[in-house]
């Protein structure tokens, strides 16, 4: 292919389509800075298969969007392509209504910056596993499991979110959700946790042990109606140095007063205590 550098959104909206067949493309090396594949299918609300026969993908930087909304799809599998040269996986599978599963297990993380949105209101999932290693650049990766209401267990105990600076709504709306543990994660520049755990209401126990960030960031809304919360453990975080109003708004309302908070120290406990 001489000379044509996108294919983004080229079966984009084709809301009828219900089968995709590509047998080969080949892109030429001269292409490696312009090669964009992001929102190829989206919207194809269809779709059920698709086959990209012997692409080779090695010089796409963009799958934004590429299921974007596909909502027939119930299982992908991408591990045959090479994402060496991906910058941008935003959006990649967000709105996939019906997708119970999906194999991404051999992407190639090294270039990639954001992955905001990857599987956002994909409503039939259940169990959801980022292995991100490697991730030298990723430093974007709010809304991760937003809207996902049958996700029950989520793994990420192999991925690499030391870069990132926002943990905003990674699982709102994740109401079938009964027990989160993220102790294992390393967070240091994270500075926003905004409406993180909101309107998980079946939410029984949380282990957010890894937040250590003493800094006056973002937590508002961060366990609202959680109505069913029973443990919340947040040992490791001085919380009291939230001091800005507005970024602790809503930070536990309609919580149970009952549930146990395990706090940093003395003063981490008089903080959760003034916050009703």
């Amino acid at each position: 292919m001489q000379g044509t550098f996108r294919f983004s959104m080229m079966f984009s909206g084709r809301k009828y389509l219900r089968e995709a067949s590509v047998k080969e493309l080949i892109f030429n090396s001269s292409l490696t800075q312009y090669l964009n594949l992001s929102s190829m299918f989206s919207g194809c609300t269809s779709l059920e298969t698709f086959d990209l026969g012997n692409s080779d993908t090695s010089y796409n930087i963009s799958l934004n969007s590429m299921f974007r909304n596909c909502q027939s799809i119930e299982t992908i599998d991408l591990s045959w392509m090479s994402t060496n040269s991906v910058t941008d996986m935003q959006y990649l599978f967000s709105g996939c209504s019906s997708l119970t599963s999906y194999d991404i297990s051999t992407f190639d993380w090294s270039n990639v910056t954001n992955i905001t949105h990857i599987l956002s209101n994909c409503t039939s999932l259940t169990k959801a596993t980022l292995a991100i290693q490697n991730a030298p650049k990723l430093t974007t990766a709010n809304d991760l499991f937003h809207g996902c209401t049958n996700l029950t267990e989520v793994d990420l105990t192999k991925a690499d979110f030391s870069l990132i600076t926002g943990m905003s709504h990674w699982f709102y709306k994740c109401t079938s959700l009964e027990e989160i543990n993220l102790s294992y994660l390393n967070l240091p520049n994270v500075t926003t946790y905004y409406g993180l755990l909101r309107e998980c209401t079946s939410l029984k126990k949380a282990d957010l042990s890894c937040l250590v960030s003493s800094a006056n960031i973002n937590a508002a809304n961060m366990f609202e109606n959680c109505k069913n919360l029973q443990e919340l453990d947040i040992r490791n975080w001085q919380i009291n140095k939230i001091t800005t109003a507005a970024n602790y708004a809503s930070i536990f309302t309609n919580v149970p007063y009952t549930c146990k908070i395990i706090v940093k120290d003395e003063a981490c406990r008089t903080w959760v205590k003034a916050r009703n």
